[in-house]
């Protein structure tokens, strides 16, 4: 494992001896997703590998914390919220609004794209570029609005 998966096996064996079941369950499944991933590749994980194995792990836990609330099922979702702000914590922070605006403004400006059928190339290029800094759903905003 990688050095995100060695700090999450450190904070694993931490939280089991401080008895801190929720934490300990969810760094488990964690470390689960990632040596699954190394035993599906066949190697070892690079930093930015782990980085993309724990972004599907939050996204699955923001999407299953959606599904409970539509379900009515608070307790649920909150416990998925839980989990999902744990992971946040072992992830690089993401641009945030305005910072995607503007390396969208600069690289539509650079590639000349100006209207709404130029958006594709907009996305594939920004996710292209700034793969694991920014969000998808904040970046196709911010291209909609720009390509107006």
């Amino acid at each position: 494992m990688g050095p995100l998966g060695t700090r999450l096996e450190k904070d694993l064996r931490e939280s089991m001896k401080a008895r801190d079941a929720a934490r300990t369950s969810t760094l488990r499944m964690l470390v689960a997703d990632l040596r699954n991933e190394e035993v599906r590749t066949g190697a070892a994980l690079e930093e930015a590998r782990e980085i993309e194995v724990l972004r599907r792990a939050l996204k699955a836990r923001q999407d299953a914390a959606e599904g409970f609330e539509k379900g009515g099922r608070a307790e649920s979702a909150a416990k998925e919220r839980a989990e999902a702000a744990l992971i946040r914590t072992y992830l690089p922070k993401l641009m945030d609004a305005a910072q995607t605006e503007a390396a969208a403004r600069a690289l539509a400006s650079e590639l000349g794209l100006t209207s709404k059928k130029d958006m594709g190339r907009l996305m594939k290029e920004l996710m292209g570029r700034f793969r694991g800094d920014i969000d998808g759903k904040i970046a196709q905003e911010v291209a909609g609005r720009i390509l107006a």
